[in-house]
């Protein structure tokens, strides 16, 4: 929505519910009740943002590594009228020195002669 955004801080809680409401509005087929939102890092604090702004919009909302944004008394006092799932994810990551000579990473590419393994599901898995 806002890939130009170098700072959350300048991003209105409202701005994504109001875009919602708007394509809601504009295109009567699409379905309200199945409205999710999602986004990693600067996105999961966008997430969490546009929850806080209006819950009533979204089915679901999935932050993941989210920048911290706790919301306003008001808009925290919106969670007692609406029951929002919220998942929440997290990640770390493991800096490694990049190595001082170049890797040739060739050998670890299938090799083209063979068949491609396919994926296989379990039985319980299976729809008919």
């Amino acid at each position: 929505m806002a890939p130009d955004h170098q700072n959350i801080t300048g991003l209105l809680s409202d701005a994504l519910p109001k875009l919602v409401k708007y394509m809601l509005k504009t295109y009567p087929a699409l379905d309200a009740s199945r409205v999710y939102v999602t986004g990693y890092s600067m996105g999961g604090g966008a997430t969490l943002r546009a929850i806080n702004g209006d819950p009533s919009v979204f089915a679901a909302a999935i932050p993941m590594a989210a920048s911290p944004y706790t919301g306003t008394p008001e808009q925290a006092a919106q969670f007692k009228k609406y029951r929002l799932p919220v998942i929440f994810t997290t990640s770390s990551s493991i800096w490694e020195a990049p190595s001082t000579r170049p890797t040739d990473h060739r050998d670890r590419l299938p090799d083209p002669a063979q068949p491609v393994p396919r994926l296989r599901r379990h039985e319980e898995d299976r729809r008919v």
